[in-house]
């Protein structure tokens, strides 16, 4: 399911978060689930929509308080938000075998 472009984000809004995961490879940067909690300043013709997000890891929770949209997939970068999607490779997303 991709998302209209057009689309507006509001608080309480379900996005992914990319994570930044290790400079070792321990981890890997992966798409987490995240909550909008604040707008915190709204995209204009050159800056992405920034967002205040809760986000959501299997160990807890954090809040990060000023982070810019992924404008394509080759911006998911860690430390971005962006609307969830079926192409978003997300550890731990499935079910296990």
């Amino acid at each position: 399911m991709e998302r209209d472009p057009d689309l507006q984000v509001f608080v309480g809004a379900t996005v992914h978060y990319v994570s930044f995961g290790t400079p070792g490879g321990e981890y890997e940067s992966q798409c987490r689930a995240a909550t909008v909690a604040e707008l915190v300043a709204g995209p204009t013709d050159i800056t992405p929509a920034r967002v205040a997000l809760v986000v959501h890891n299997p160990k807890g929770t954090f809040y990060d308080p000023n982070l810019p949209q992924a404008q394509g997939k080759e911006e998911r970068v860690g430390g971005t938000w962006h609307w969830p999607d079926k192409h978003c490779p997300t550890i731990g997303s499935e079910w296990p075998k």
